[in-house]
């Protein structure tokens, strides 16, 4: 079994331009444009959970639709191990925190791989204090087991 490693979580929200973070790197949130994802597939094979194409169009989406009343919150988990001999973090280790954040999250989220060790929640309808709250007990959740 792989050690959990430490992780990282940087928080965003649409509502002001204020960042949380649980380390000293800075927090930041950037959706690219995606043109047509329509020939890349919806789900990461390794993970489970969207491709990074299709989360950044949902968050495009949601920034759209951002009103007062609904908050659009961002957060992004990363593993941070080092690598062990070059090659990278271990697939189960990363299909283990991907299994992880899909049981923590309620359907209203969206989890997405984003890179090879980073995973971005977005995290409609919770507030700044709320999505800290959330990304803290995944952050926790992860840190406390063993994959």
């Amino acid at each position: 079994m792989a050690p959990a490693g430490a992780f990282r979580v940087a928080i965003a929200t649409a509502e002001s331009a204020d960042t949380h973070s649980e380390t000293d790197a800075p927090a930041t949130a950037e959706a690219t444009s995606v043109g047509d994802a329509s020939s890349v597939p919806a789900t990461d094979p390794n993970t489970g959970l969207t491709t990074r194409e299709h989360v950044e169009k949902q968050l495009a989406h949601m920034a759209r639709a951002h009103t007062e009343a609904q908050p659009v919150t961002v957060a992004l988990l990363e593993i941070a191990q080092a690598d062990v001999g070059g090659e990278g973090v271990d697939d189960r280790l990363v299909r283990g925190v991907a299994g992880t954040v899909r049981e923590l999250l309620t359907e209203v989220h969206t989890a997405g791989r984003y890179s090879d060790q980073q995973f971005l929640l977005l995290l409609p309808q919770d507030d700044l204090q709320h999505a800290t709250q959330r990304a803290e007990q995944v952050r926790q959740h992860i840190a406390a087991t063993q994959y």
